[in-house]
């Protein structure tokens, strides 16, 4: 492919593939859904959607995108979709896309908050996206994420950490202080309406260290079906482009006046 649009987010759509893949972009893995053999899960019917950092891709000259596919019956293949490359998919200015693969692990352990942790035992997941398409089937039940990112925040700005929405419910820490959280973990008590919210957190000059990897750390909880960090976007933004995207979505959900209770309660 010709990279030409050298200041934008880019996205590479894949539409739909039967039944597994990984993705590589100039021999860098950009994605995966399902899970290869001998774990094998189908991922036939999610939408293949991934982040191209802008960091592997050659913007004076040729790079190439090479698809991994396993299929398992009938089928098989890039089957359908609007496939091809993408800019700035959802409108939104995002100051640092965190979009991507992330590290990922079922279970609960508090200690998986603290920004040195050994992860090592830990696998790779997509965000966003549900976990049943990474492999886990229908698991309910506690999970994390984690991911390294490094990001000098301007002094005179203010900036949101968006997670776009999580199935059922979050804690969200930053270099192990919490710094918000939907629902309520301790009991986990799901209301049916958590899965909708958009998740904002704020964040400060305390949250993020200058010129030093930072690391984010989510803890899912997810009662029934699904479940995980599913819809984005994902990413740190100012705090007046936040309001561009909130206003933009109200008028998406016009006709849906429960909008702004899923978000605001």
């Amino acid at each position: 492919m010709d990279a030409i649009y050298d200041e934008d987010n880019i996205y590479l759509n894949l539409g739909y593939i039967d039944d597994v893949d990984e993705v590589y972009v100039n021999g860098n893995l950009v994605g995966f859904s399902g899970a290869f053999p001998p774990n094998y899960w189908t991922a036939y019917n999610a939408k293949r959607i991934y982040n191209v950092p802008r960091e592997i891709i050659n913007f004076d000259g040729k790079n190439v995108i090479a698809v991994r596919v396993y299929d398992a019956q009938l089928g098989g293949g890039i089957v359908s979709g609007d496939v091809g490359i993408y800019v700035n998919q959802n409108n939104i200015a995002l100051e640092y896309d965190l979009s991507g693969i992330w590290d990922f692990k079922i279970g609960d352990n508090p200690d998986w908050s603290k920004k040195i942790l050994n992860s090592d035992d830990w696998t790779n997941t997509m965000v966003p996206g549900f976990w049943r398409y990474m492999g886990y089937g229908e698991y309910d039940g506690f999970a994390w994420y984690r991911k390294k990112f490094y990001f000098n925040m301007d002094e005179n700005q203010h900036y949101v950490l968006v997670l776009g929405k999580i199935d059922d419910l979050d804690e969200v820490y930053i270099n192990g202080d919490l710094i918000g959280s939907t629902g309520d973990l301790s009991s986990k008590h799901i209301e049916g309406t958590e899965y909708r919210k958009l998740r904002v957190y704020y964040l400060t000059d305390f949250n993020l260290k200058e010129n030093e990897n930072n690391v984010i750390a989510v803890r899912v909880y997810d009662g029934r079906k699904d479940g995980g960090i599913y819809e984005g976007p994902i990413g740190i933004m100012k705090r007046n482009t936040l309001q561009k995207y909130l206003e933009q979505e109200k008028t998406r959900h016009k006709k849906n006046k429960s909008f702004w209770n899923i978000f605001f309660n």
